[in-house]
């Protein structure tokens, strides 16, 4: 359960403020950068959330709030201090995900909905591409204190920020994937995915599932979830290609845990530009158990399937 130095020297800085200074731009490094300023991230709208409000609606009938919009800008300058040649791509305020160099991409609050109506499913969102290819992917709840990420060829890491005086904990994904785990299944909701749960319901009610559950929320919160060994999760993911923010984070981290993300033919997903249903989960079996019973079930494009503000 202990910290690796990486971990610790960035949650000290976070703590007190301290900025990240320029170096080698090496995993360490980027690594040390992104925890830091997604903690930072995470710690602010853990503080302001109770003040939470919809700034306006964006054309694709998602909220968003001031308070992503200030947060992309305190990223952005930081990673002009850090990093210079580096690019910045935030949801909110924009910017491009360069082909050669270091582009940081970064979704504030992934689930808007979950974090206005106060629940722990919305998570903030850092992917660090290299090359125009996600090489670092990190995952925060503000809610619940965790963090997760992955760097490209390395096991996936979980962190648990002290709370009750217990002390920051640090443990590798995933946490269980014994040869006895039930097969559990998030669903993300979607208004087309019905035919999906109910046959999902009646194999749970056929005894080849164990737990069907929705709770919405971040995708890249629902895909950590994944890594952690116990759920496979089913997303229909039908409303549009996936952004760099959207699905790239969660792809690292549950591949650096020993799982895959498939489409219904089994074949692997892309991190960016996917479109279509999508399982994820550490255990083969349960991909294959789960892909069997939805590959009948091909409900119609139109609905909201993708990212769930």
């Amino acid at each position: 359960m202990s910290l690796q130095l990486r971990e610790r020297d960035a949650l000290a800085r976070a703590r007190t403020g301290e900025s990240m200074p320029p170096g080698s731009l090496d995993d360490d490094s980027w690594v040390q950068f992104g925890l830091q300023a997604l903690l930072s991230v995470a710690g602010r709208i853990r503080l302001l959330a109770e003040h939470a409000a919809v700034s306006k609606v964006k054309a694709d009938g998602s909220p968003t709030t001031v308070l992503e919009s200030e947060i992309e800008a305190l990223v952005r300058r930081a990673l002009k201090d850090f990093a210079p040649g580096a690019s910045f791509l935030g949801e909110e305020t924009g910017g491009s995900l360069e082909e050669a160099g270091w582009t940081v991409v970064l979704d504030p609050i992934d689930g808007t909905y979950a974090y206005l109506g106060h629940t722990e499913t919305f998570a903030s969102v850092m992917t660090i591409f290299e090359d125009g290819e996600p090489r670092i992917g990190l995952i925060a709840s503000p809610l619940t204190g965790e963090v997760g990420y992955a760097v490209t060829g390395e096991r996936s890491r979980l962190l648990r920020l002290d709370v009750f005086g217990e002390g920051h904990q640090g443990v590798d994904l995933p946490q269980a994937a014994g040869e006895a785990s039930p097969v559990l299944v998030n669903v993300h909701p979607a208004r087309h995915a019905g035919h999906a749960l109910d046959t999902l319901m009646e194999g749970w009610r056929e005894k080849r599932v164990r737990m069907v559950r929705a709770p919405g929320g971040s995708p890249s919160w629902a895909l950590l979830g994944a890594a952690r060994g116990h759920f496979t999760y089913v997303n229909l993911w039908e409303a549009a290609e996936a952004a760099p923010w959207d699905l790239a984070a969660g792809l690292l981290v549950v591949r650096g845990a020993g799982g895959e993300v498939v489409d219904l033919a089994g074949h692997p997903i892309d991190p960016v530009g996917h479109r279509g249903p999508f399982i994820a989960g550490v255990r083969r079996e349960h991909r294959d158990r789960v892909r069997e019973l939805l590959r009948s079930t091909r409900s119609g494009p139109g609905g909201e399937a993708g990212p769930e503000e």
